[in-house]
């Protein structure tokens, strides 16, 4: 389909790998997300911030870019900056239930729960929308200190001209954006414009609030006791990724939680002080 109205409803289907992020740049406002399960479509929540900071799980988390033109670099790798208005943002508690992606704009986009794997994911939209026939014009950075990101809102592919970055799902979990020349960009999928000398500063999309630190890893003691109360927990990936933060809970809840949601691996849990533990477990 080249482009132009759209008369008939819209379902646009799509199959997501577990724990990986991807881009979504929809040219439609959707009106449902939905998984396919034996036949019939159910409706799906996403993810939202609690008004104190801690993450609330749903179905899927969904993340949207804020702003898409001269984002602070610092913002763009600290996907929830929690005092900022620029970042990627998880829905707001007051918002989670209604929240649905919007037409042209950039979100990032991720499924933890294994009862997804190999499911459709269903975004539908209403019809008589008017789709793009070619992509919208685009600019660089106007300094080496920020970002624009724009998307594919066709539906053909598009080739993006000159030295561009794409969100590489295939080699890094989606956790970088990796730099290319003349790329091919499928349709709605997003990618970012940035000025040569910033090009090592935001390989990574931070799974975690934006004050995580990653110090926990290489320092503090191996002494975290699975009855331990702490304040704040937070896992992380072998690789050092952020993968989730709890609030006033133990260790032993924290495996209990994740023991289905997350791969076979090796984890490690970063309590109070940083003192941490190793887990391995998962699916």
């Amino acid at each position: 389909f080249a482009g132009g109205r759209v008369v008939q409803p819209i379902e646009y289907r799509r199959k997501f790998d577990l724990d990986t992020w991807y881009s979504l740049y929809l040219p439609f406002d959707v009106t449902a997300v939905q998984v396919i399960s034996g036949g019939v479509y159910y409706d799906l929540l996403p993810y939202y911030r609690r008004n104190d900071g801690t993450l609330k799980g749903k179905q899927y988390i969904i993340r949207k870019a804020t702003p898409v033109s001269n984002m602070p670099i610092a913002d763009f790798e600290n996907r929830y900056p929690s005092e900022s208005s620029n970042g990627w943002f998880d829905p707001s508690e007051e918002e989670y239930s209604t929240f649905l992606p919007q037409k042209n704009t950039p979100y990032i986009i991720q499924f933890h729960n294994a009862y997804y794997q190999d499911k459709w994911i269903v975004f539908r939209g209403q019809g008589y929308a008017d789709i793009a026939t070619t992509l919208s014009s685009n600019a660089a950075p106007t300094t080496d200190e920020v970002v624009n990101i724009y998307g594919n809102n066709t539906m053909v592919n598009q080739t993006i001209a000159g030295q561009s970055y794409q969100i590489n799902y295939e080699e890094y979990e989606g956790n970088a954006w990796t730099r290319y020349n003349n790329i091919t960009l499928y349709p709605f999928e997003c990618y970012v414009l940035a000025n040569e000398p910033t090009t090592q500063r935001y390989r990574i999309i931070r799974r975690g609030a934006g004050d995580d630190s990653q110090s926990g890893i290489t320092t503090g003691q191996e002494q975290l006791a699975d009855d331990a109360i702490c304040e704040i927990l937070r896992v992380y990936t072998a690789n050092g990724m952020i993968l989730r933060e709890f609030r006033n809970t133990t260790p032993a809840d924290v495996a209990l939680e994740l023991n289905n949601m997350v791969p076979n691996g090796l984890y490690i849990v970063v309590g109070d002080n940083n003192v941490w533990k190793i887990m391995i477990g998962g699916r």
